[in-house]
């Protein structure tokens, strides 16, 4: 691929929030790393759907072909109460018995995508977006609840996931994030990966 090609995403994803949000997320961190990617509308599969070979394997089809051989399709689903790795796996084994030509990654939010804000709670109170006294209690990855979390956390005391997981996106710092939540490591690690080898 020429360095002048953009790499395109095509993402699965599980809630109405990330299909604002993840797109805003990867080209935040392509952008951190100098780079730029492409990032297809995703495509919503409650997660039911995802755990059922059938219909992922549609999604997956329907996704490969908006990404190109050239492209990468990331799934990304919350663990909730389920393991991250078994339930990141068995996807995983799901996703392998489809015949695409790109590329598919699985990363499974530990517990909720929202752990991510809850990592990132400096960032935001630099913003002026958190109570600067709000403590968790636990690891944000370890809150069962991150929802009602962050709203708790956040100084309007109203947390509406269509409306507001994009912009909270936006506003993270990449870094921070890095340094406090392990499944957006896996994320980052999986967009630079792609974005070294289709240059």
């Amino acid at each position: 691929m020429s360095p002048y090609t953009p790499l395109t995403c095509s993402l699965i994803v599980e809630g109405h929030g990330e299909v604002a949000a993840a797109p805003i997320l990867l080209r935040r961190v392509a952008e951190e790393y100098g780079s730029y990617i492409k990032v297809n509308r995703p495509i919503r599969l409650k997660r039911d759907a995802i755990l059922r070979e059938s219909e992922l394997s549609r999604a997956i089809v329907l996704a490969s072909l908006r990404a190109g051989a050239q492209g990468i399709i990331l799934i990304l689903l919350d663990s909730d109460d389920d393991c991250p790795v078994e339930i990141a796996g068995r996807v995983r084994d799901c996703a392998s018995k489809v015949q695409v030509e790109c590329p598919v990654e699985v990363i499974a939010a530990v517990r909720e995508f929202e752990s991510l804000f809850l990592s990132c709670m400096e960032s935001l109170s630099r913003a002026g977006l958190v109570h600067e006294e709000h403590v968790l209690a636990r690891s944000p990855e370890a809150i069962r609840g991150a929802k009602e979390e962050l709203r708790r956390m956040l100084r309007s005391g109203v947390y509406k996931e269509t409306q507001d997981q994009a912009s909270l996106t936006a506003r993270i710092d990449i870094e921070e994030g890095l340094a406090n939540c392990r499944w957006f490591r896996k994320f980052h690690k999986v967009v630079i990966d792609r974005l070294n080898y289709a240059t």
